[in-house]
């Protein structure tokens, strides 16, 4: 299990560590993502073989992001 995965890449913008950073939302160090959980889980879903049919019932929240918003399959997993 894992022989397709193309690793070692960091997926949307790491995060600059500091309270105040750009993407703190307070003082007291939340931070606010790059990339929704749909950006990975989509492909991992499919990975997994949850057809594209299924994937609004698996993945409600989907329908909020364009493709634009997700990490295409090909960068993710050899084909």
């Amino acid at each position: 299990m894992g022989g397709s995965v193309n690793g070692g890449n960091i997926r949307g913008a790491f995060p600059e560590l500091r309270v105040d950073g750009p993407q703190s939302l307070s003082s007291n160090a939340p931070m606010l993502p790059t990339s929704s959980w749909e950006a990975i889980w989509k492909n991992l879903a499919q990975w997994v073989g949850v057809e594209d049919s299924q994937l609004e019932a698996v993945m409600p929240n989907l329908r909020n992001f364009g493709n634009d918003n997700l990490i295409p399959y090909t960068d993710m997993f050899r084909s």
